[in-house]
């Protein structure tokens, strides 16, 4: 990303891989807050409360209560590595137990079905640049992955950058949505896609 962007832009960017700057240039320099949640994700491990239980009786007070956390770690970290994170915040006191741990899905972008992704973007939109590009949600990848099978996520969807939509302070919210005539041209890009990749590229 940095290599496409003008300067001061390329060098800032560059420096969010240093753990010593990446929060102070995301607090200070980084104005978009979805974009800022977003490197955020991409830069730690993220971890939320999701699960809330303690008492079943409004007049008396629970002697336990438990909270079920949605953790997402980076690649080559681990669900330990993440619990030590989170003794640092909360100390000992706390039992932490791991009910499931799916580790991150990493695919190569050097793989003829990534160029032929990237081909079939540049033919579409010949300002557009792919990279490839880490997604910090949870996806059907992990699933995928223990058949055998290698995702890449490729749901182009275009965004008219003249519009004030912003699909990262919308993802999964209220009011998720997409542009009708976005949709369309990425319906025709992944079509293409299919078929020229079907068609041996």
């Amino acid at each position: 990303m940095a290599a496409e962007l003008p300067s001061p832009q390329r060098h800032v960017l560059k420096r969010l891989t240093l753990p010593q700057v990446a929060a102070l240039i995301l607090d200070y320099l980084v104005k978009d807050e979805g974009q800022r949640r977003t490197f955020g994700a991409l830069l730690s491990n993220t971890v939320s409360p999701t699960v809330v239980r303690a008492g079943n009786k409004v007049n008396v007070i629970p002697g336990v209560a438990t909270v079920e956390l949605d953790g997402r770690t980076l690649p080559g970290q681990t669900a330990a590595s993440l619990i030590e994170e989170l003794r640092a915040v909360v100390g000992d006191g706390p039992r932490i137990e791991i009910l499931r741990e799916m580790p991150p899905v990493v695919v190569s972008e050097r793989t003829p079905m990534f160029s032929h992704l990237a081909r079939t973007i540049r033919e579409h939109d010949p300002l557009g640049i792919p990279i490839p590009f880490m997604i910090p949600g949870f996806t059907d990848a992990k699933a995928y992955d223990k058949l055998g099978s290698k995702c890449y996520g490729f749901s182009p969807v275009r965004f008219d950058p003249s519009h004030d939509v912003a699909f990262s302070k919308m993802f999964h919210g209220h009011d998720e949505r997409v542009p009708v005539d976005g949709l369309g041209w990425g319906l025709r890009v992944l079509f293409d896609a299919v078929t020229g990749f079907a068609r041996g590229g």
